[in-house]
């Protein structure tokens, strides 16, 4: 659990610090008055004082002779509730980066989806427990290899969705995988028999939708499209 850090504190830290200075001010000022009390009691002629005004400013005088000595441990407290300042300030730093550790913070908005956790449940790292579904919605369209020959990326398509028949979708291919849809598979098919049966390989197409997306519903993942590319 990330450490408290208590504001209050270093507020009177910092005031505590500025009495130190106000009470050396003070200090420097009483010595001063002192000492020019002192020397003007003992170089005045004896018959214009008395012996009780100068022994006043020798008390004055050997009181104030310790001011040198407060100053200094004045100014080694001040150092010592800065560097307390600073300490606290060091606290808060990592307090708040502790804090951060707490949030999860998504790349992008969307809708959380396939959500397998549920409030107080203890997290294992590398664990998958929900889907993020962006805004951003593309189509992976399977062509036959036979069919790319003049497909280039920005062909316009046409996409029909069998879920709604009278959506009207544009948009244009985006991208052409550089590989066919096997070859990317968690286990690439092989033929090891030795009878050589050529199949038509699928290659995914990524086309992007530029208009006519449906402001009242969502298109989910996984929905059967048909796709029409206008060749240049």
């Amino acid at each position: 659990m990330p450490r408290r850090f208590n504001p209050t504190s270093h507020a009177c830290s910092i005031r505590r610090s500025s009495g130190r200075r106000a009470q050396t001010s003070s200090a420097e000022a009483n010595y001063r008055q002192a000492q020019a009390a002192y020397l003007r009691q003992h170089s005045v002629d004896q018959r214009a004082t008395s012996q009780q005004n100068i022994d006043t400013a020798d008390a004055q005088q050997q009181t104030a002779s310790l001011v040198p000595q407060q100053i200094r441990q004045s100014e080694a407290a001040v150092e010592e509730r800065r560097q307390q300042v600073q300490q606290a300030e060091a606290q808060l730093e990592q307090a708040q980066l502790n804090l951060s550790y707490c949030e999860m913070r998504s790349p992008s908005e969307g809708w959380i989806t396939g959500r397998n956790v549920q409030l107080g449940s203890f997290l294992q790292g590398g664990v998958s427990f929900f889907s993020l579904v962006t805004p951003q919605v593309w189509v992976t369209a399977n062509f036959k290899e036979s069919q790319l020959e003049r497909m280039r990326p920005g062909d316009k398509v046409k996409v029909e969705v069998d879920a709604y028949p009278k959506l009207d979708l544009r948009g244009h291919v985006d991208s052409v995988q550089l590989g066919s849809g096997s070859r990317f598979s968690a286990f690439p098919a092989e033929n090891a028999t030795g009878n050589f049966v050529k199949i038509v390989q699928r290659v995914p197409v990524k086309i992007v939708i530029d208009d006519g997306m449906p402001k009242d519903h969502l298109l989910g993942l996984g929905l059967s499209v048909t796709p029409k590319v206008y060749l240049k």
